[in-house]
């Protein structure tokens, strides 16, 4: 079953290596914060907050109360970190088998770098795919542009205050 994907990218005014430490161990509740009926992430039940290393895992608990498991599958710094997502207990597990994601950062600049975030669900079956698609191309992506852009800002926002990480 082919994958209905989304992709949204972003400029930070930031190295690369700071954007991506920054957002591989960003606190989930501030840049998630939902979008419409696509819930905010609420914390981590499980497993490491912060990505740095292969095979670390993660259950995210969402404010509808629903649960979705993250595991990291690649994690290559400064460059890219990619993560597949399964286990769903909302309404997601009738439609849709896993997603996988990947966070890409390119340097465009001393002081510049492009981040890019793909994500892939992968329906149940060919049933459900259209309904996916919809869900992916409105909603999803809409969630995306915003999760992106609140990374990024906090991201910038740790350089102006100092945060090492």
């Amino acid at each position: 079953m082919s994958p209905c994907t989304a992709t949204v990218d972003s400029v930070a005014e930031l190295d690369c290596a700071h954007a991506f430490t920054q957002i591989a161990t960003i606190d989930l509740p501030q840049a998630f914060v939902g979008y419409g009926p696509l819930p905010a992430v609420t914390g981590i039940a499980d497993g490491a907050a912060a990505w740095q290393s292969v095979g670390q895992h993660r259950t995210l608990m969402l404010a509808d109360g629903s649960t979705a498991r993250e595991e990291l599958t690649e994690f290559t710094v400064p460059r890219a970190y990619a993560y597949r997502v399964t286990d769903y207990s909302s309404v997601l597990r009738f439609v849709v088998n896993h997603a996988q994601a990947r966070w890409e950062f390119e340097p465009i600049g001393k002081q510049q770098c492009r981040i890019r975030w793909h994500y892939a669900y992968y329906p149940r079956n060919w049933l459900a795919a259209p309904l996916v698609w919809i869900i992916v191309r409105t909603l999803w992506t809409a969630y995306m542009r915003r999760s992106l852009r609140l990374c990024v800002q906090l991201a910038e926002q740790s350089t102006t205050n100092g945060d090492s990480r």
